[in-house]
């Protein structure tokens, strides 16, 4: 299957031609397509981890309006689950299963009968992981192992998980959980017919605990910012895109039969300063000429300068819209073709070296996080 981006021309459309199926956010200022036949979640039975999330619970909605005969939510947030049914207007198509990813039994019950899982559940925390790295591991590293095995014993077609990337040459204790969640769902393809694939990717501008809220409400209050360092960079993209990219890549794995793989894709970057003067022009007007004060407060534990996508040592493909990183030992098929073109040994996909956002894009990307 082949996957484009485009530029925006019109919001919230979907159209067709002989051979395409448009989809149009006005939110992610993209366009994604994928051919008219590629809907294989229609009339399935998906489960979702971590489904009361940002991602999950979004994921609940995009499986459901694709037509999946269930949609089951697996969370330990009960208050939340019936949060989620409220706001997908009580679906009967949706299941939602009070369960631990890291009680198997729970989850191989839930498994059952189930086609697809999206795996988003995490101890996501970065901060608190550092003194909670048992839970963080237990989580992050068990509870995958758990789903991995729950899939196969199920039978299940195909898992895809979400990464991070602080995965990517990890330098705290979540990003290195989470490097070993991809290196089990990539060596999982060796233990069955199940398929495994990963999406890494960074940033989703207005997350839960996205600096951006927290942005909004010190400029409001105080007219203040609190920044580690000016010259710290970041990826960003919106909730509309995530969804997109993952849906897309997710398809891609079914629909091309290629497993083992980590899908990353091309973002844009910004600074700390930019952000929150992008914000102060979204709270005030850009023609108020109202700034922030920057009060740095230094880099936290574990938290690089700069993030990486792809590291100096892995060895990515460009196929197109989005990267690829092949499984560098591949068990189950010695022979799978490799696609696009492959970077140039030790090249580096970082929020420093990419492109960055322009004044336009961030007012953008900030509109798209409170409208």
């Amino acid at each position: 299957m082949s996957i484009e981006i485009f530029p925006k021309s019109s919001a919230n459309t979907i159209w067709y031609n002989d051979t395409k199926t448009y989809y149009i956010s006005s939110s992610a200022n993209t366009i994604a397509w994928y051919s008219q036949e590629a809907n294989p979640f229609e009339n399935k039975v998906i489960l979702v981890t971590g489904g009361t999330g940002f991602i999950g619970s979004s994921f609940c909605r995009k499986f459901l309006d694709m037509g999946a005969k269930k949609v089951i939510s697996f969370s330990r947030r009960w208050n939340d689950s019936e949060k989620l049914k409220n706001k997908l207007g009580n679906d009967p198509r949706l299941r939602c299963v009070n369960g631990d990813i890291v009680d198997y039994q729970s989850l191989l019950y839930a498994t059952k009968g189930v086609d697809y899982i999206l795996h988003t559940a995490a101890y996501k925390a970065v901060d608190s992981a550092e003194y909670n790295s048992q839970e963080c591991t237990r989580v992050n590293v068990i509870g995958s192992v758990n789903v991995i095995n729950a899939a196969i014993e199920n039978s299940v077609n195909g898992v895809f998980g979400i990464s991070t990337d602080k995965a990517c040459a990890p330098i705290n204790t979540y990003g290195r959980t989470k490097a070993l969640m991809e290196s089990l769902f990539i060596n999982a393809n060796s233990l069955g017919k199940t398929m495994f694939s990963v999406a890494r990717y960074a940033n989703v501008a207005g997350s839960s605990g996205s600096v951006i809220h927290k942005f909004a409400e010190s400029i409001t209050e105080d007219m203040v910012a609190n920044v580690t360092d000016p010259d710290m960079t970041r990826f960003y993209f919106t909730e509309h895109y995530a969804i997109e990219f993952v849906y897309s890549s997710f398809l891609d794995m079914i629909e091309s039969e290629e497993r083992g793989l980590v899908y990353i894709p091309k973002m844009k970057s910004t600074t700390a300063p930019e952000l929150a003067q992008a914000i102060t022009n979204y709270l005030w007007g850009a023609d108020k000429d109202v700034s922030p004060k920057i009060n740095i407060i230094g880099v936290r534990p574990g938290e690089k300068m700069h993030e990486s996508m792809i590291d100096k040592a892995e060895v990515a493909n460009d196929i197109g819209d989005r990267y690829v990183i092949y499984p560098p030992v591949c068990h189950w098929d010695a022979h799978q073709a490799r696609r696009g073109e492959q970077l140039e040994p030790g090249t580096e996909y970082t929020s420093f070296n990419t492109e960055r956002f322009d004044e336009k894009e961030l007012q953008e990307l900030i509109k798209a996080v409170f409208n």
